[in-house]
C-alpha cells in the first residue's frame, strides 16, 4: 500500500472520492507538508444515513444549554469510518459509505 505522499492525483481523487479541485488541492497540501485534514466531511450517502439516524431520535431531547444532540467519530483505517452517535441515550451507528472506498 503506498503512502500518501506517494499517490498521484488521480489515485486521491480515487481512494478518497473527491473532485479533481480538491484532490489537486490535497496532493498540494501534501507535498507542502502541511496537515492534511483540518475538516471532516460526509458524502450524501453518509448525510442520508446521518439524517435517517437524526430521525429516529427526534424524540431525544437536547439540553436545553448547549443543544449539541450528535456526535460524529471519524476514524482513518484503509478508508474513512464515519460513526454517529446520540449524546442524549448513546446509541451509535456506522454510516460509513464503504462503496466509495
Amino acid at each position: 500500500m503506498k503512502d500518501l505522499e506517494e499517490l498521484s492525483v488521480d489515485e486521491l481523487k480515487q481512494k478518497y472520492c473527491i473532485s479533481g479541485k480538491k484532490a489537486t488541492s490535497l496532493f498540494d497540501l501534501i507535498h507542502r507538508g502541511d496537515k492534511i485534514r483540518k475538516v471532516f466531511k460526509i458524502n450524501d450517502v453518509e448525510c442520508k444515513a446521518a439524517n435517517a439516524f437524526a430521525e429516529k431520535h427526534s424524540i431525544c431531547k437536547a439540553h436545553p444549554i448547549g443543544g449539541s444532540k450528535f456526535s460524529y467519530i471519524f476514524t482513518p483505517t484503509i478508508g474513512m469510518n464515519v460513526h454517529i452517535k446520540c449524546l442524549i441515550c448513546g446509541k451509535k451507528k456506522d454510516i460509513t459509505d464503504y462503496d466509495c472506498w
